[in-house]
């Protein structure tokens, strides 16, 4: 269900280009061998760029067209804005870096709870060897008014060290969002995933959208070792997997999943 980005293309283009680095650091008649490998690696990563960009706004233009989408491969201004009124979205987006947005052609206030608007962010990552990373966001409007929060996935190298430290790590974090008048809220109860992640909010009563439902889905309704980020600002809510694009089947399995956690998130039961 992942769109993956590092094709074949991808590692082999790394492989020639390891290799050219080495034989010119021989510095010997292998030197002309090694130019040749580099132009070669920066063909097939030129051609990856491609599949990446060209191919897959076509596969969504398709999936748009079959799923009552409107697709639009440069979003405007004002739905770019949309997504940057969630402060967490400058966690995987550059300002302004968002292509391929899907747009749900029936936006009657009935029906925005079942359809997101779902736009991909691009962030540049390694300094002079840097990466693009691709993060689809998914955006809902919803007929109910949460509590402000943020509920943080820690990733991998987090997860591992002991809660303490690692909340602090994603405290840091938190005001390096400009979310400073959050504060972390503790939750001991429904078997939450402490060691995954962190909720924050302005409000002490987020802890009770952390509902026994609610934290089932987190533990078991996402792929293992996945975790998805969360924020709301109110009526809006935003989902999304850092540094994840997903297939068409995937877009179909976390809208539902997505859906069914913003039904549990708004239970008043």
């Amino acid at each position: 269900m992942k769109f993956t980005d590092k094709s074949f293309l991808h590692y082999f283009s790394y492989v020639l280009m390891v290799a050219s680095m080495y034989l010119l650091a021989r510095g010997d008649i292998h030197e002309y061998i090694a130019y040749a490998l580099l132009a070669l690696s920066v063909i097939l990563t030129l051609g990856n760029l491609y599949i990446k960009i060209k191919v897959r706004a076509a596969d969504l233009e398709v999936y748009a067209g079959q799923n009552g989408f409107d697709f639009l491969k440069i979003p405007n201004q004002d739905q770019i804005d949309e997504f940057l009124s969630f402060k967490s979205v400058k966690t995987v987006a550059d300002k302004n870096h968002f292509i391929n947005i899907l747009v749900p052609k029936d936006f009657r206030i009935s029906n925005r709870g079942l359809k997101p608007k779902i736009i991909t962010g691009t962030k540049e990552k390694g300094g002079e060897y840097s990466q693009t990373y691709f993060t689809q966001i998914f955006l809902y409007e919803i007929n109910e008014m949460l509590p402000l929060f943020y509920l943080s996935s820690r990733g991998k190298f987090l997860s591992f060290m002991p809660v303490k430290f690692g909340a602090k790590i994603s405290q840091n974090h938190i005001n390096s969002l400009n979310m400073k008048n959050y504060q972390k809220i503790e939750i001991d109860n429904y078997d939450f995933p402490v060691k995954s992640y962190d909720l924050y909010s302005p409000n002490l009563k987020a802890q009770n959208l952390m509902n026994i439902k609610f934290i089932e889905l987190l533990n078991n309704g996402i792929k293992k070792n996945t975790t998805v980020n969360i924020e709301s600002t109110g009526n809006k809510i935003i989902f999304f997997i850092r540094s994840q694009r997903h297939s068409e089947d995937g877009l179909d399995f976390y809208t539902n999943l997505f859906n069914v956690m913003i039904k549990t998130l708004t239970d008043k039961s």
